[in-house]
């Protein structure tokens, strides 16, 4: 029997992904109450337990060699506790340390394994209450809050809402975006299921199932290096021209036949005799899903802002991973698994691509901001989704503050948004460090050599 409960906050963080958890910890930090909700067991989203993918960023996992692109802030703060006491590099072991990160805060309420399920209005363009269930305690909440934050990925409290949306990919004249295809249509990037594996000290047959894709040559995988098998493999992806919401289970189990195809080629086509030894550890059920909805804002980013380094005076993050995209119909393509645009500068992401342009109290962080889908193709990637979390989350505590909706802080000027994220450990391209209660900025800084991207001085001037 359920039992409904009412509750009330500051800001309401649906999705506690690495996106949610920056954001709830921001906007705590920043004073607010939090209530922040997951529908899942375990925070992390695609970097949890459940599904295992390693969060990248504008450093492209160590490839930008030309300046220092790692993402700083709250996502920094974890990496580093985590290098200390996770050095195995467990992903269990990640899922307690955001366990403890948001459960130490005390302005945060965290209710996991509990599902967004409808919004309650208090007018066509304002949230009053994320109502919310929780089966495993036959639970139901309604969650009042002055500012809410979708950061679910699939936009899930957005399209309850009745926040403006896109799906799937504009054409090229929409948005005069030469790596979109010639006309608009629904699909979208694939999701992929993956796999570890482990070392023994003997023989380690595998037995196929009858029900699995068989890939007996090399060459049935073109493009796709295997040698190394470890971790899995992203390029296992499929459902990109399904929708990635109301078919996920069939995608899930397309996914699975797929993952151990290739896991029977590497052990049973006699092309890798190094996997002898070798034995699956662990194989995902959830599938790890880069692109479903994204809510639309007062700017849409696209590609031009992305390849020409636009700046944006509302700029409260930035990204740099590859305008990444990958054919629809993921490994059964024909063309490489992905195509990659490198970037030579970091780009910066404005606050109005942060808040949906039609339902005012409403924030966004992750994968469904407001972005076409080849600017997606780059911001989609978690790091980029922390830095954007701890923006949205530090933008929903001062509107709640100030009770004003985000356009209001862009319409009205943006440096004290800025200045506390600088404050907070964050990086805004372009954006110095003016607080005047920072003793920091009298100090002089030499150095006995420096770089012109990499002044001395720049440790204390927020560049």
């Amino acid at each position: 029997m359920l039992t409904a409960h009412q509750l009330r906050a500051d800001v309401v963080v649906v999705g506690g992904g690495m996106a949610g958890v920056c954001a709830a910890i921001a906007a705590a930090r920043t004073g607010a109450q939090v209530v922040l909700i997951h529908d899942r067991p375990m925070l992390g989203g695609n970097a949890s337990s459940e599904i295992r993918v390693h969060i990248s960023g504008a450093d492209c996992a160590g490839n930008r060699h030309n300046v220092d692109a790692r993402e700083s802030g709250i996502l920094e703060e974890i990496r580093l506790e985590d290098a200390v006491r996770n050095p195995q590099r467990s992903f269990s072991m990640f899922d307690l340390l955001l366990w403890e990160w948001v459960k130490r805060e005390p302005n945060i309420t965290l209710m996991l394994n509990t599902s967004c399920i409808g919004a309650q209005m208090a007018a066509p363009d304002r949230i009053r209450a994320v109502q919310a269930l929780r089966h495993s305690t036959e639970d139901l909440f309604f969650i009042q809050g002055k500012m809410f934050i979708d950061c679910t990925g699939d936009g899930c409290l957005g399209a309850e809402a009745n926040a403006e949306y896109r799906m799937g990919r504009e054409g090229k004249a929409e948005y005069d975006e030469s790596l979109a295809p010639d006309e608009p249509d629904l699909h979208t990037l694939g999701s992929s299921i993956l796999f570890m594996t482990r070392r023994y000290d003997h023989p380690m047959p595998f037995r196929a199932p009858d029900w699995i894709y068989h890939f007996p040559r090399c060459d049935d995988l073109p493009f796709r290096n295997h040698d190394q098998f470890q971790w899995g493999f992203w390029w296992v992806e499929w459902g990109g021209e399904l929708n990635t919401i109301k078919d996920n289970e069939t995608i899930r189990d397309e996914l699975l036949r797929i993952a151990l195809g290739v896991w029977d080629h590497i052990k049973n086509s006699g092309s890798h005799p190094e996997s002898e030894n070798w034995a699956l550890e662990w194989i995902g059920f959830i599938p790890a899903k880069r692109e479903s909805r994204r809510l639309l804002g007062d700017y849409v980013l696209r590609q031009q802002d992305l390849q020409r380094a636009e700046q944006f005076e509302d700029a409260v993050a930035y990204g740099g991973w590859p305008i990444d995209l990958h054919p629809p119909s993921g490994i059964f393509s024909s063309e490489p698994p992905c195509t990659q645009v490198w970037l030579d500068e970091l780009y910066s992401i404005p606050l109005r691509a942060l808040y949906s342009r039609n339902v005012d109290n409403l924030l966004m962080a992750g994968r469904n901001i407001s972005a076409t889908h080849v600017a997606f193709a780059s911001t989609r990637v978690m790091g980029t989704a922390s830095v954007m979390g701890q923006a949205a989350g530090t933008a929903a505590a001062l509107c709640a503050t100030y009770n004003i909706p985000p356009r209001t802080i862009v319409r009205e000027g943006v440096n004290e948004l800025q200045q506390q994220l600088l404050k907070d450990d964050a990086y805004i391209i372009g954006v110095t460090n003016s607080d005047p209660y920072d003793v920091a900025r009298t100090a002089h800084v030499r150095a006995s050599s420096e770089i012109p991207q990499g002044r001395a001085i720049n440790v204390i001037n927020g560049i």
